[in-house]
């Protein structure tokens, strides 16, 4: 797979694979455990110990790295929050990083597509941040764990959409979907079980004959197969005795000289824990569910539990840290409400698809007996925001 995604031309993917077991029993050997426990009382001895410096010199560091340093003169608090309240630039400047900051400045203002892509450009662009305000503060707490556990930063984005017009086709670009924390000490279908993706709360059937019955049974419930591809390795989740092998035909196809990809192995993910795994930070992995819905996943980093900042409770992982927000799709008939369904095919409507919400639905398509007033088909319609 490095073949076709380049990592070593892509800066964002860090050089070299990471064994999670490895390093956690790395942390362990170098006595992590010790380090954690830094107070107000010992962290200067352990900083000595650590730079070996004397007392003078950490006396001359403490002074510099003071907060109180890191502030200039004239600084306006607000400089990097809003680019309607900065300092006015001077337009005689010669130093580069100046004039175009200014330059930047003038075209957000004015230039509406600009803008956008600036805004699309953020990392936490338009995005619902979690804050855990129950975490447990008490450094004794570090006493209940025998050995450093690591939690892992995972990233899964939106599925790709692709559209045509005139011939061209026009990708959509990558947006982060949520982003979740898990501990090494955890199973991969943990991990599935948390993440909710649209097209598992929806209906996969048409409900246009019996649209009140339409949510007692989800996709999820119905299409429960699903697979991690981590490091040519798939995880398929076989839980259930119905579910299906996706990665058979795949490994089947790939076993082929010609193609030039492969070999690949096959595993379960019930059976398989985080600190099992050999991950590259950066590194687009897949998680494919609901047959083609595929979201790629990315672990965007690992770091050691902290008591004093981390929950120090297993159930509260896998944490969802931030999930992306969605603009809600109003009705297509009144204008006003949020949409709750979306149908298919239907004469009497200029588009296809239209967009309901529950009272326009029921009045317009059917009569006072319930029955359909033409042809038509009816689904569901759920958009991330009745995830949030």
């Amino acid at each position: 797979m490095d073949r076709i995604h380049r990592p070593d031309s892509r800066p964002w993917i860090l050089a070299g694979s990471v064994k999670i077991e490895d390093l956690v029993e790395t942390w362990a050997q170098n006595q992590v455990m010790t380090e954690l426990n830094v107070n107000e009382t010992n962290l200067k001895d352990i900083i000595k110990n650590e730079l070996q410096i004397d007392d003078k010199m950490l006396s001359l560091l403490e002074k510099d790295c003071l907060p109180s340093n890191l502030d200039c003169e004239g600084d306006d608090e607000e400089l990097y929050v809003a680019y309607e309240k900065t300092v006015e630039i001077p337009s005689n400047v010669t130093l580069e990083t100046l004039r175009l900051q200014k330059q930047h400045i003038e075209r957000y203002a004015t230039d509406r597509c600009y803008r956008t892509a600036c805004l699309q450009s953020l990392r936490y662009r338009n995005q619902l941040i979690r804050v855990d305000k129950n975490v447990d503060l008490e450094v004794d707490s570090i006493a209940t764990i025998e050995r450093p556990v690591a939690v892992l930063t995972v990233q899964l984005y939106r599925p790709i959409r692709f559209s045509t017009h005139f011939g061209n086709t026009h990708r959509y670009s990558f947006v982060c979907d949520q982003e979740l924390e898990v501990l090494s000490t955890q199973w991969l279908t943990e991990l599935r079980d948390t993440f909710t993706c649209v097209s598992d709360i929806s209906n996969a059937s048409d409900c246009s004959a019996n649209p009140k019955s339409a949510l007692s049974q989800t996709a999820a419930d119905v299409y429960k197969s699903g697979l991690f591809f981590i490091n040519n390795i798939f995880y398929n989740d076989m839980r259930n005795q119905l579910n299906r092998d996706y990665s058979e035909p795949i490994v089947e196809w790939a076993r082929s000289p010609e193609r030039g990809i492969g070999p690949f192995k096959t595993s379960r993910m019930d059976e398989t824990k985080f600190s099992d795994l050999e991950i590259q930070l950066g590194y687009p992995y897949l998680y494919q569910h609901q047959g083609d819905c595929e979201h790629i996943l990315v672990f965007s980093d690992i770091r050691l539990l902290k008591p004093s900042v981390d929950s120090m409770d297993s159930n509260d992982y896998p944490k969802i840290v931030s999930t992306n927000r969605r603009t809600q799709v109003r009705c297509g008939m009144c204008n006003l409400n949020t949409a709750k369904w979306i149908t298919f095919e239907n004469q009497r409507l200029p588009e296809n698809p239209f967009f309901f919400c529950e009272t326009c639905f029921y009045s317009f398509n059917y009569d006072k007996d319930d029955n359909k007033v033409n042809s038509f088909k009816a689904y569901p319609y759920l958009d991330k925001s009745a995830l949030l």
